[in-house]
Parts: structure tokens; C-alpha cells; sequence
């Protein structure tokens, strides 16, 4: 091995287990330990992030209103338009906690999430106004008569 100093000097480099090279006194033992990593507070950056969501009402009925195949007497922008109204029915019929939920799920759209595949293959435009319909589900809940401001 190389060294950075000559042999006289009082400097040497001394190699750890960890791959690392350490300079120290010459007259020093090199067989300190390695310092101790830092404990890992997150997940490594390469790692996937764990994407937990609960179920929400009316689930099941959403995934058979996407997976309903279009008729062939109807337009397809009539049948989608009609999904897309079913879709908002269902949606206005959740809590605003489980309104929150799906904006989560369906705007985070995972490939494991059966209905946040199903959504996403929606047209764009349609998914937009779906989930500020979603969004707006705190407002819509506090303007109905009877409820505390």
C-alpha cells in the first residue's frame, strides 16, 4: 500500500474494517475501533415508501361503476360522463374523514390499489373534477343547514 507520508513522519494512515482510511499519530495504536454510525432515523432513499390506506364506504360499489363496460348503443363520452356522475354521487355521499382518505388513495395512485388503478384510467380532465369534488368535502359539509361553525 502507498502511504501520503514518508516514513519518518509522524502521520500515518491506518485502514478499518469499514473500508474507511483514518490518519493518525504514528505512535498511536491502529487498532482503535471504528467510531459508531448514527442511528438511521428514516428509510434509505432508495427504499419504496410504505403506502397504507384504509377502506372507505361504498368502495366496492366505485371498482364495479369503473369496471362496468360501456354499451354499444351509447356514445362512449355519454357513458363516461354517466360513470363520472355515479362516481360523484358516491363520493358525495362519504364523511368528509373518508372523503380526505380517498383524495389520498386516488392521488397517490398506486398499482397495488385496485381502485386507484381503475380511476386513473379515467381521462384526466374527469379525474380533476372528481377529486376537487373530493376536496371540496369539508366546505360541502359545513355549509349544509344545521351544521357548527
Amino acid at each position: 500500500m502507498s502511504t501520503l507520508f514518508a516514513a519518518n513522519h509522524p502521520w500515518s494512515e491506518a485502514e478499518f474494517t469499514d473500508g474507511k482510511l483514518r490518519v493518525v499519530r504514528a505512535d498511536a495504536s491502529t487498532s482503535m475501533p471504528p467510531p459508531v454510525p448514527a442511528p438511521q432515523l428514516a428509510p434509505p432513499a432508495g427504499a419504496a415508501p410504505s403506502l397504507v390506506f384504509r377502506q372507505v364506504a361504498c368502495e366496492n360499489a366505485m371498482i364495479d361503476i369503473l369496471d362496468r363496460a360501456n354499451s354499444p348503443h351509447v356514445l362512449p363520452s355519454l357513458a363516461f360522463r354517466q360513470k363520472e356522475h355515479e362516481l360523484g354521487a358516491l363520493f358525495a355521499s362519504l364523511t368528509p374523514a373518508d372523503s380526505l382518505e380517498l383524495d389520498r388513495r386516488l392521488s397517490v395512485s398506486s398499482a397495488d390499489d385496485l381502485l386507484a388503478s381503475r380511476f386513473a384510467r379515467l381521462v384526466a380532465e374527469r379525474r380533476a373534477r372528481l377529486i376537487a369534488f373530493l376536496r371540496s368535502a369539508r366546505r360541502r359539509a359545513a355549509s349544509k343547514p344545521g351544521s357548527l361553525r
